[in-house]
Order: C-alpha cells, then sequence, then structure tokens
C-alpha cells in the first residue's frame, strides 16, 4: 500500500505515540519504532479487504487508527 507524504507522517505519529505507550507500560520491552511502524502498517492494510480504495478512504482510518492509540 502506498501512502502520501501526509499519511505517511499520521502512521510516522501513530508509531510514537504506539511506542511510547507499550514502553511506559512495559519498560522491560523489546519494542521498537520499527516493529511499532511495522506493526500498525499492516494494521492499516488489514482494514481493506479488496485492492480497491481511495486515498480519502486511507487518510480517514489512520485518522481513526491515531484516534484510537490517542485514547490507549
Amino acid at each position: 500500500m502506498k501512502l502520501t507524504i501526509d499519511q505517511s507522517e499520521i502512521l510516522y505519529e501513530i508509531a510514537e505515540i504506539h511506542l511510547d505507550w507499550v514502553l511506559k507500560y512495559n519498560q522491560e520491552s523489546d519494542a521498537t519504532f520499527s516493529n511499532m511502524l511495522k506493526l500498525n502498517h499492516d494494521k492499516l492494510i488489514n482494514c481493506f479487504c479488496m485492492d480497491v480504495y481511495t486515498e480519502i478512504e486511507v487518510t480517514n482510518k489512520l485518522l481513526d487508527i491515531r484516534a484510537q492509540v490517542l485514547r490507549l
């Protein structure tokens, strides 16, 4: 799945927030930014069953995921 620059920035923000949360509640975790980035990118990909999706749908899903991560 190719992302726009803005979408990539949202995904990076999600990964940063997610990693901060993991390390806050599990200091012994071996989680890395790269792991969180991959995990959340995979999560995004799994939201779309078909290969047909619009840029707006992807952006909206990223915003939904960011909202979920901010509520952690």
